[in-house]
């Protein structure tokens, strides 16, 4: 799944969506990829 992790990062950098619903967590790894890049995009619920 390491790989995967930039690629969702890059993902959400470029569509740059005001929510993301994401189901089922584990680690949360996947989560804070998401959340730096909504961060980043200026994007989310702060």
């Amino acid at each position: 799944m390491t790989r995967e992790l930039p690629c969702l990062y890059l993902l959400v950098r470029l569509i740059k969506p005001n929510q993301v619903i994401e189901t089922g967590i584990s680690s949360g790894t996947s989560s804070a990829y998401i959340l730096r890049a909504l961060k980043e995009n200026e994007r989310g619920k702060n």
